[in-house]
Order: structure tokens, then sequence, then C-alpha cells
């Protein structure tokens, strides 16, 4: 029978145990008296004194009393209530510490001013492949390569220097028309002498190091652009005039499109480089990026169709060219050599003047160990 609070009395055994099995299920608390406990396992239920329920509960003397749990649904639904009254308090926390930001969605954007030109005059410019090949040849009569003791790996002229090794040794030197020369020792010299003759011998130069048998040496040279309205030529118009020019006179020519589908240029033993001068300088759309030549000699021309780049007069005199600008004077614009680089007391055209020879002798430093007289220049 059911109690005023709610709960149920059972006078029978049977009935009991089965609602004990009924409740097992529910998810009650379970609470029996000492007579059913053996009858229910005992396990998950609490005993309980006959003595402690009401009057009539204690007349019945087998009985058991069940207290109920709160339903699942009731059990789940207070834990969600408290999660979204968190959520609700923290969304509104986070919009009012956003509150400038959302305000600013509403509200028009200011407007953006629109680019200031700039009245910095700018060029056309392109490498003239000509004053590459004579600035090189300069730059070498001006600093001889010739090192006692020591063999020439390579000598290379670039009009943009950009070797990755060197150019953060010497960053004022990056992008300008540079000379580069390396050496070994050679064979059957001690490093020990030798490296001293090499740097006394290289200490003319704007950059050397001697180390470890090996020695590299850096020096500037003239400027090499030129201004240009020349649109790049064709491959096969490049072609005819480069062989026309150089194919005559022995030299061997390769053309090679690059990752970026650009073609370029390679001339291997064109011939010395006062008879280079003219020959290049007759090829309209050649744009010479470098000149070299390695330990067995012969020089070797690095090109491309004339790609003129358009550049300011500040990144010009970054480069070592000034331009003159013309509303100044009305003169057309032109490129004239910079102030030279600082540091290597040279001129304009990278020359350093030396008492102990005439300017572009062809004699080597201390008077020799000068394999050939001009080296191939």
């Amino acid at each position: 029978m059911a109690l005023v609070d709610g709960d149920e009395a059972f006078d029978g055994r049977a009935a009991a145990v089965a609602a004990f099995e009924r409740a097992r299920t529910l998810g009650w608390a379970l609470f029996a008296t000492p007579g059913l406990l053996e009858d229910l396992g005992g396990s998950g239920i609490a005993p309980i004194d006959p003595a402690a329920l009401d009057e009539t509960a204690s007349r019945l003397g087998a009985a058991i009393a069940l207290r109920s749990a709160e339903p699942s649904a009731r059990r789940r639904r207070a834990p969600a209530a408290a999660a979204i009254g968190v959520a609700a308090l923290a969304a509104a926390v986070a919009v009012w510490l956003q509150r400038d930001a959302l305000l600013s969605w509403l509200e028009s954007p200011a407007p953006v001013p629109a680019p200031v030109a700039s009245s910095e005059p700018t060029s056309a410019v392109s490498v003239d492949g000509a004053a590459l090949i004579a600035a090189c040849r300069q730059a070498l009569i001006d600093n001889p390569p010739f090192l006692p003791g020591w063999r020439i790996e390579r000598i290379e002229c670039a009009a943009r220097f950009a070797d990755g090794e060197l150019s953060g040794v010497r960053p004022e030197l990056a992008g300008r028309p540079v000379l580069l020369a390396r050496w070994h020792l050679a064979s059957g010299h001690a490093e020990a002498v030798q490296r001293r003759v090499a740097e006394r011998h290289l200490g003319g130069w704007h950059a050397a190091m001697v180390a470890d048998g090996r020695a590299w040496a850096l020096a500037p040279m003239a400027p090499v652009l030129r201004t240009t309205e020349v649109a790049p030529p064709a491959l096969l118009e490049l072609r005819r005039a480069v062989d026309r020019s150089l194919g005559t006179a022995g030299a061997r020519i390769g053309y090679a499109r690059g990752a970026d589908g650009g073609w370029s240029v390679r001339i291997d033993d064109p011939g010395p480089l006062p008879r280079l001068v003219g020959l290049v300088g007759g090829i309209e759309g050649l744009e010479l990026t470098a000149l070299s030549r390695g330990e067995t000699g012969g020089w070797r021309l690095a090109g491309r169709p004339a790609a003129p780049v358009t550049l300011a007069a500040s990144q010009l005199r970054a480069l070592g060219v000034s331009v003159e600008d013309p509303r100044a004077g009305g003169a057309p614009e032109t490129l004239v050599p910079e102030t030279p680089v600082p540091g290597n007391g040279k001129g304009p055209s990278g020359r350093r003047e030396r008492s102990d020879r005439a300017p572009g002798s062809g004699e080597g430093p201390a008077g020799g160990h000068q394999a050939e007289t001009d080296h191939g220049t």
C-alpha cells in the first residue's frame, strides 16, 4: 500500500521481492529490512530498522520501504540548464569586450586615400654588353689576377653581382657590376708561405680572403647600364644576329629555355676581350649578363634577349649610377658613373693607380710571374 509520503509498503514477501526487481531497473535508492536482505542478495541495498518506520510500517513487521530517486531525465536537466546559463553569461561578456569592433562593423569604412604618384624620374635600362666587356677588361688591368704559387680557378665579371656566398659577406656590392676571381694553391707550394704572398698581392682589391689553400677577391667595375627603349626581340631574329656576328668568328653558341620560359644564350670561346667589344656591341637585342673563364682559359659569355627594366633614380644611384634629371636643364636623361664604392680608393671606373707600373702595361704585381702578357684581356 502507498504511504502518506509516497513510499510503498507490502504485506507479502513475494510482492516486496517483485517490487525490488522492478526498482533495480529504474535507478531507485533501495532500503530493506533485515528479513529481506538475504532474499535480495544485499547488493546495492541499504538495511533499515523497522522501528524507524512509522506506526503502520512497524505493524507489518516484514515491510520494505522504497525511497525514489529523481527520474533520470530530471537529473540530466539540471546540469544542462547550468551550462546554458554559463554560456549565456560568457557570450554577454564577450559582446561587451568586443563592443568597439562590433560598432566599427556597423559604421561605414573610412575612405582609402589614392596613392600619390611619385615625382622621382625613372629610366628604362638594360646592360650594355660592350660596356660590360670593356669594364671587365679594365678591372683586370687594374687588378691583375696573377698570384705566384697559385692557379686561377675562375674569373667572372657580372653585370649584377649576386654570388650566393659572397653577397652576404660584401652586401655593398650586391647588384653592382663586379669582378670576382678565385684561386687555389698550386701543387708543390707551401701554404704557409704562399698565403702571405697572396695576401700581399690582393691587398689592392676591394675585398679578398685567403684560407685553406683557396683565395677569392672582389673588385667593383664601372657602370654598365644604359637607357634603352628597345623591346625584347624575337628569338629567331636574335639568333640570326648572334650567329652573323659571333658564329662566323668560330664561337660555339647555345640556346636554352629556363623554367620561367625565358631564353638564355651561351657563347663559348668567342675570342679575346678587345675583339669582343666591337662584335658584341653590334648585336642589337642581346643583353649580356656575365662573362667568365675557367682554369683552362677561354671566355664564356652569358646573355639573354634584351629585357629592359624601369628603375627610379634612387635605385640607379644605389647601383652606382646617377641619372641627370631632364627637368633640371632640358637635357636628355643620361647615365653617368656614380661615386665609387667607399673604401676601395679607386675612381669611377674601379681603377687604382699603381706606382710600380704604368697603368694598363700588363705587368704582373711586383714585376711578374705572369704566364701571359694580357691573359686574354
